[in-house]
């Protein structure tokens, strides 16, 4: 089911005219043509609209609620504006009536063609008016039962007070007729203006009365099925004896037309009650539904193929299809006639409701179409001008009636139909300039229908596209994308711009600020980039900061606005150093010791950014990153015993700028393990938890000659960690069997994890180290807290 179109709104005001010459005696043929136009044309919902004479009254939604709009055969007012929903308009003449709501109940509201009076105010429902020049007539609900009232144009009267519920009034002059619903059924009372008659008196239902003057129809349950009844203003009489069920009655005059389902064929035909005949208008294998009459016109709706509803009118001769669907079975186009009017609501575009109308004109020449062009514009090319000036060219021609002027829309659509408006008269023998009003951007055709003066229209001459964009594009400019710094004087320009004007990004310039623009190139997104010699030249001083301007253009010629940035020049690498303890015991008792590193960077400086700490242990030929990216400038590096580690730090600075840091080296010593091949003594091994001794673990020994012998691979340094303090006596050290050194580990106060001894090795490979305790007197002891081994 096809839904009232709710979202964003393109109010255009559909101005249609159905042009039609006074002469004293006409100069053509007085045949009559249909002229169908379309009256409204937007992106919202519009429908149940209905006529009287040349005036039209419809519900469209103007994008915040539901208003009532009036079509006077020229020009579509807005007759309301206010932020409640206005509905269920009907129309007599120039005056409008309609139900709103004031935000506790419904009222009613008339429009007289210049002001709006509410009719009612009160604390009931009130619905369904319905006009006949200045009367109104409708129902009042409070709640318990319906009552009918009645404004006579200048006061209110409420027709019924009683128990009943009195519904589905209608109005002709001063007659108002409606159906009572009593205890067993509904009954027809016609009120002539002073006296209320009953019409009906019977055990089953009437319902669905229409009045036309004194003459009053509905449809009545007979005992069988529903008929026709018609009261004449002296008696009632059963126009239908059949097997059909005849349903929902329209009269005008002594002419009535109705539907009826015909059972045989299995679907709703239209018949029409001329007086004193019965007709069958229609015949087919498709339901026709809800006639209308005016006069001798009947207009209903019905399916064309049983797919698609469309509108038929009979002319009191014939039957015409006014529309031409293929939208499916919703919207019901729900066709009112006037006269020789005709109006409904369709789906043309499938997405919402337009209005329709159909007019019985005289003269079936259409006039020929001019040729048209523009002066300010070339089709297919995109200019910044929102107005086209369109040059109406005198060549259109009418045999019959003359051509009277164009209707001149401008629109984003190929297959708009302007609206049947003079724009322009025709002058017959010059070229004529329309100049369009200020355009929104986008592609654009000029639409030129012609009229000649009995209101014949051509079909729609396009002209397009004609291509507009006023807007200016918007860009933005990043030299290095987001970096504030740079190193080189050669950069890349990060360019983004948006064209919301549609026509495109075409070129673009650049200069450095204060220097000459480049040429105009075709815009990209990247450009590499020299900053100006100025600039560099400055570097080492207190300006390096470099400017760059942008400038793009689309292709209809907008310039955007000139941006710019800045980034600022350093060349200069920092400086960067470590300290990492020679032998990790100085400073540790586990094999976790502290590492730091720092850099400076000299002025102008960008400033430090971030290291990356990086080490090698003795047991790989790789580098591995300790610290990525990090501004931390110490941190606690686990090492494994018996390793060595060499580490060494790169700093970065803000314009990228990097310096890598000279290796420094760290041993970790390892208590004993694999590598102590032979024990003479030394019996003496301490392991205490909250021990200061390298692992919380020492040998000792107290006997003269007492030895340790270590095997070690793959070195090319030796070194020995002791205990010192004051009862801690001397030590001989030998090197692959040869003496080296006696070293004394006395101390006044005790000092742990004490490299005593360390020795440089020419050749890398397995060396042997000997301890040997000399039991010197008063302090024989002797304690060897780690060996150290150069990896």
């Amino acid at each position: 089911m096809l839904r009232e179109k709710r979202g964003s709104v393109k109010f255009g005001l559909i101005l249609a005219i159905a042009v039609v010459l006074a002469l004293s005696s006409p100069l053509w043929s007085t045949a009559e043509w249909l002229n169908t136009s379309q009256l409204t044309d937007n992106d919202y919902f519009d429908g149940y609209a209905q006529v009287s004479g040349n005036n039209v009254v419809w519900r469209g939604f103007d994008g915040n609620d539901d208003e009532i709009f009036l079509y006077n055969g020229s020009t579509i007012t807005k007759v309301t504006d206010n932020s409640i929903s206005d509905y269920s308009p009907q129309i007599s003449g120039d005056n409008v009536v309609w139900v709103a709501s004031d935000g506790n109940d419904t009222e009613i509201f008339l429009y007289n063609g210049s002001t709006i009076t509410t009719l009612t105010d009160n604390s009931i429902y009130d619905k369904r008016p319905q006009i006949s020049g200045n009367n109104v007539v409708w129902i009042g609900s409070d709640g318990v039962d319906d009552q009918i009232f009645l404004y006579n144009g200048s006061t209110v009267t409420t027709l019924t007070d009683n128990c009943l519920w009195d519904s589905e009034p209608q109005i002709s002059g001063n007659n108002v007729v409606y159906e009572a619903y009593g205890d067993y059924d509904s009954e027809i009372i016609l009120y002539n203006g002073s006296t209320a008659t009953t019409l009906t008196d019977n055990r089953y239902g009437d319902y669905y009365p229409q009045v036309s003057g004194n003459n009053v129809v509905w449809h009545g349950y007979d005992g069988n099925d529903w008929e026709i009844f018609f009261y004449n203003g002296l008696s009632t009489i059963q126009l239908t004896y059949n097997g059909y069920d005849d349903k929902f009655p329209q009269i005008s005059g002594n002419n009535i037309v109705w539907h009826g389902y015909d059972y045989d064929g299995g679907d709703w035909e239209i018949f029409l009650y001329n007086g004193s005949t019965v007709t069958t208008l229609t015949d087919n294998s498709y339901g026709d539904y809800y006639p209308q009459v005016s006069g001798n016109n009947v207009v209903w709706h019905g399916y064309d193929d049983g797919n698609n509803y469309q509108v038929f009118l009979y002319d009191g001769v014939s039957v015409t299809q006014l529309s031409n669907n293929n939208l499916g079975v919703e919207p019901e186009p729900k066709p009112q006639i006037d006269g020789n009017n005709v109006v409904w609501h369709g789906t043309p575009d499938g997405a919402d409701y337009e209005i329709f109308m159909a007019s019985l004109e005289v003269d079936v020449a259409k006039p020929s179409d001019p040729t048209i062009s523009s002066s300010s514009h070339k089709v297919g090319r995109w200019r910044s001008d929102n107005t086209i000036d369109l040059q109406v060219h005198p060549d259109a021609t009418d045999t019959v009636s003359g051509v009277a002027g164009y209707s001149i829309t401008f629109s984003k659509d190929t297959t708009e139909v302007p609206p049947q408006t003079i724009r322009m008269s025709d002058t017959s023998n010059a070229t004529d300039t329309y100049t369009s009003p200020p355009l929104a951007n986008g592609s654009w055709y000029a639409n030129v229908s012609t009229v000649d003066k009995a209101g014949n229209w051509t079909s729609t001459t396009h002209k397009g596209p004609f291509k507009i964009d006023t807007t200016k594009p918007t860009a933005s400019l990043k030299i290095n994308g987001t970096d504030v710094y740079t190193n080189s004087g050669n950069v890349t320009l990060n360019i983004s711009a948006n064209d919301t004007g549609g026509s495109g990004l075409y070129w673009m310039r650049v200069r450095n600020k204060g220097g000459e623009w480049s040429s105009w190139k075709d815009f990209k997104t990247t450009k590499e980039w020299a900053l100006s010699e100025a600039s560099i030249a400055t570097l080492g001083g207190t300006d390096r900061t470099k400017e760059v301007e942008l400038e793009v253009k689309d292709r209809a010629n907008n310039h955007s606005a000139i941006v710019s940035d800045t980034i600022s020049l350093d060349t200069q690498r920092p400086t960067t150093r470590m300290t990492t303890p020679f032998v990790s015991t100085r400073i540790s008792k586990t094999t976790t010791f502290k590492v730091k590193w720092w850099a400076t960077d000299a002025s102008p400086s960008s400033g430090l950014k971030h290291y990356t700490v990086r080490y090698r242990p003795s047991t790989s030929s790789t580098w591995r990153t300790w610290k990525a990216n990090t501004t931390a400038k110490e941190a606690l590096f686990k090492g494994r015993a018996g390793v060595t580690y060499y580490f060494r730090t790169e700093a970065t600075d803000n314009a990228r700028n990097a310096s890598t840091s000279k290796v420094y080296k760290t041993i970790v010593p390892f208590n004993e393990g694999n590598s102590l091949v032979r024990r003479i003594g030394f019996n003496g091994y301490k392991k205490l938890g909250r021990s200061q001794n390298y692992l919380t673990s020492v040998r000792y020994s107290y006997r003269r000659g007492h030895a340790l012998i270590y095997k070690l691979y793959k070195t090319d340094g030796i070194g020995l960690v002791v205990t010192q303090r004051p009862d801690i006596g001397l030590a001989k050290i030998y090197v692959d069997g040869k003496y080296v050194k006696t070293v004394d580990a006395q101390s006044s106060k005790v000092r742990p994890r004490q490299l005593i001894f360390y020795r440089s090795l020419k050749k890398k490979g397995t060396h042997y180290l000997k301890v040997v305790n000399l039991g010197t007197p008063g302090r024989a002891r002797f304690e060897v807290d780690g060996v150290v081994v150069s990896r």
